[in-house]
């Protein structure tokens, strides 16, 4: 038989501890004040923010006498830069700042996603120097670079193209839903940035609208927005709005349907 390890590690993910019923609690309280020394309890927030509240006097005593919190902080734009730059001169790439940057705004910018995507780029690549070409070729994207292709396909009103990366999103049993809520907030993006472009305002501005911490998506989202009217784009949110209040308010509706259909009707409209 194989022997058992000496230590045991449990990592609990996204659980608001402050919200648990108060039998929980206590029963929580309990573990904490008497955890074996061989056990290390780990509660991870990712998608959760991980709030204390002194409200619940009991369990907040508790954490903060047993609980070491540890925060992982996201790096700068530019240490992640030179980052890429190293991993990249580590396989005899060399790859410059705008192509890296093109590489986080279509693969994230966490490094565990990061490296295999750069393992791929390095070994497809056949130049010393890393393409975008090299990088669309073969990285795969993140799902909120995907809609931000889609919608700028739809702004320059190419449908085929928008439906295209649609269909492959449907087919990686992406939920209508939450392509249209992603969809909903890249052409509020647009929007923002039709302003910016209508009253004045500069690619900083709209970084500070959307908390953006690169200057790249912002260009993106400038370059799409001159091709379309302020009208269109209050248009394009409307009818989001409206067909996501279709979606989830109404029996039967096949959701990937009036995704293709909404698709069609703001093409048609950017071409007007």
């Amino acid at each position: 038989m194989p022997m058992m390890a000496e230590r045991t590690m449990v990592q609990v993910e996204d659980w608001d501890l402050y919200k648990l019923p108060e039998e929980q609690r206590n029963i929580l309280i309990a573990l904490l004040e008497d955890l074996p020394p061989y056990c290390c309890l780990v509660f991870v927030y990712d998608q959760v923010d991980y709030k204390p509240n002194k409200t619940y006097k009991k369990l907040y005593a508790a954490l903060e006498k047993n609980v070491q919190e540890v925060k992982f902080e996201e790096q700068s734009q530019g240490e992640i830069l030179k980052w890429v730059s190293r991993r990249f001169k580590a396989t005899g790439h060399t790859i410059d700042a705008p192509t890296a940057e093109h590489l986080i705004f279509t693969c994230g910018s966490l490094m565990n996603g990061l490296i295999p995507e750069i393992a791929k780029i390095s070994a497809y690549a056949r130049g010393e120097r890393i393409t975008k070409g090299d990088i669309d070729a073969v990285a795969a994207p993140i799902l909120e670079a995907q809609v931000f292709e889609m919608t700028g396909a739809v702004s320059k009103g190419n449908f085929d193209k928008a439906a295209e990366v649609l269909g492959s999103l449907l087919q990686q049993q992406e939920e209508p839903f939450m392509l249209l809520a992603l969809m909903g907030k890249e052409l509020r993006k647009l929007y923002t940035a039709r302003l910016a472009l209508d009253t004045g305002k500069d690619k900083f501005w709209l970084m500070e609208q959307w908390n953006m911490r690169s200057d790249y998506p912002a260009k993106l989202l400038l370059e799409n927005a001159r091709r379309v009217s302020r009208e269109w784009c209050a248009m394009a949110v409307r009818r989001c709005y409206e067909t996501d209040l279709r979606i989830k308010s109404v029996s039967g509706v096949d959701g990937a349907q009036e995704l293709k259909l909404l698709l069609m009707e703001l093409e048609q409209g950017a071409r007007a």
